[in-house]
């Protein structure tokens, strides 16, 4: 499997499969997808229509055989489980005659596409490098925390975080959870005469000190590296209470809160329970949305259906573009992205020649992260019937 990076992006788009054709893949493995081995009845149903479309292609036979190979090579690998192991959505691409078969943990993706053409299909993985938000889950309780960064594949742990006080382990960084386990697991109890009250005020005073230096590192990390979504875990009470020491450039970066162990839980499941959260809240900024575009129906600044969208992003006016998943239709593309479902419609826009486009969906998604809107692919039942097809919210009308 290999790591999806910007340099990693660069070198896929420039790959030369000539005289072989790609064939490129995105799938979800979402948990809906996966219930029933959904995901695995849709790429077979994918690669049938795909290997319908390869009967009228005129191509020569070595090419056909690679791409037919290629959707034998790729129900292989879909078949085994555990090829697919901690994945929310994949993306493969595959040359059979060049022996290439390249493999992208993706945390989601925003359309099931098979692709066969003569190079790499890579519009969703460069969206998913645009659109990535780099996330920090803050691992706390009364005597210790955990920081984790999270990637487009994985999640690794950065740092733990202590108060260097005189009954805590002084913040260190890069150390396993065997050195975390000794480090905490001293304890002393209070001297004969100490008082229990005076005993829980020290340790009040202390736990104080510890979130107070946690909220602080924390900051030092945001000025130092940059985050734009925080999520917190820990117990119920005392992440709570930790909330309150945070700055507030770090609560306007809070996305959730996972209960949790702090200390035994491992980066494997911590990343299932950040993917889980993560998409429960876009599918409540969807909800906020599509209630915003429904308001601004009234004074023009939404509008709706494909040709009303396209004409709005080629004006470069689109704030927040919504597309429905299910949606495919085919029509024209200028060289400079300017989109439209009849050739006629690019009048003035196209100084060269228009190119006709198998769906227009995939570009005008591609064309909406370009212009730096926000891309809301629809996955709840209510969107998708509510916007049909794709429409937008406006930056300011003409």
């Amino acid at each position: 499997m290999i790591t999806l990076t910007r340099s990693r992006l660069e070198s896929l788009i420039a790959m030369n499969a000539s005289p072989y054709w790609v064939t490129s893949l995105y799938l979800s493995l979402s948990p809906e997808m996966r219930t029933g081995a959904q995901y695995l009845i849709h790429f077979k149903t994918m690669a049938k229509n795909a290997r319908e479309r390869l009967k009228d292609r005129e191509l020569p036979g070595e090419v056909r055989d690679s791409l037919l190979a290629d959707l034998e090579r790729m129900e292989t690998f879909l078949s085994a489980p555990q090829n697919l192991k901690g994945m929310r959505g994949v993306a493969l691409f595959s040359v059979s005659g060049r022996d290439v078969f390249e493999v992208f943990s993706l945390p989601r993706v925003y359309r099931n596409r098979l692709v066969q053409d003569a190079t790499p299909f890579v519009r969703q993985l460069r969206a998913l490098v645009e659109a990535f938000r780099p996330t920090v889950v803050a691992l706390v309780d009364r005597n210790s925390a955990r920081l984790f960064r999270m990637g487009l594949e994985r999640i690794h742990e950065i740092a733990d975080y202590f108060y260097p006080g005189s009954t805590m382990p002084r913040f260190h960084e890069d150390e396993g959870p065997a050195s975390r386990g000794r480090q905490m697991g001293s304890s002393r109890l209070p001297a004969h005469g100490y008082g229990e009250h005076g005993f829980h005020r020290k340790i009040e005073l202390q736990l104080h000190k510890h979130f107070q230096h946690v909220a602080r590192k924390l900051f030092e990390h945001l000025q130092d590296t940059h985050f734009e979504r925080l999520i917190l875990g820990g117990p119920k009470g005392e992440i709570e209470s930790f909330r309150e020491y945070l700055h507030s450039y770090l609560r306007e970066r809070l996305v959730g809160v996972l209960h949790l162990d702090v200390h035994h839980v491992q980066a494997a499941e911590l990343k299932e329970k950040v993917l889980a959260l993560l998409e429960q809240a876009e599918l409540e900024e969807e909800v906020r949305l599509v209630k915003e575009w429904e308001d601004k129906r009234a004074n023009g600044l939404s509008v709706e259906g494909v040709e009303e969208t396209l004409q709005a992003l080629n004006l470069g006016q689109v704030r927040v573009f919504f597309l429905n998943d299910g949606y495919a239709h085919p029509g024209y593309r200028c060289p400079e992205g300017y989109l439209a479902i009849r050739r006629e419609d690019l009048e003035g826009f196209c100084p060269g020649e228009e190119l006709e486009v198998e769906d227009l969906a995939d570009d005008a998604l591609e064309f909406a992260l370009q212009l730096g809107a926000e891309v809301q692919v629809l996955r709840s039942p209510e969107a998708r019937e509510r916007i049909p097809t794709m429409a937008a919210i406006l930056r300011y009308r003409l």
